[in-house]
């Protein structure tokens, strides 16, 4: 093995969409022999409970954090979930010094 990365789905929005963007990088990351995680915080209620569970017994190298969304699109709750990633993200740096690199279409508008 080359390394260990960790890919982390931040989206919580319902209804929860499939983690395509992340499957091909997982995908192309295990063809160039690296150990691949998937961290889906998609269905979790507690993300911190989930987040301290990966690092309780793994240790990545390098994570990768998916932004699919900066709002939820509706114009009467106007939810900017941005706050909420950086909460996330901020959490996962509480336990790691790894790198961590940004991606996805939410990612790409902000």
């Amino acid at each position: 093995m080359v390394g260990k990365v960790l890919l982390v789905n931040s989206n919580q929005m319902k209804p929860v969409v499939t983690l395509l963007g992340l499957d091909f990088i997982g995908e192309c990351l295990r063809h160039r022999e690296y150990e691949v995680d998937l961290l889906d915080l998609a269905f979790e209620r507690d993300f911190k409970s989930a987040i301290d569970e990966y690092f309780q017994s793994d240790s990545p190298d390098v994570i990768g954090v998916t932004i699919r969304n900066t709002d939820d699109c509706y114009f009467a709750s106007q939810d900017f979930i941005v706050p909420k990633i950086k909460r996330i993200v901020d959490y996962i740096r509480q336990k790691t010094e790894a790198p961590i690199i940004f991606g996805g279409a939410g990612f790409s508008t902000i």
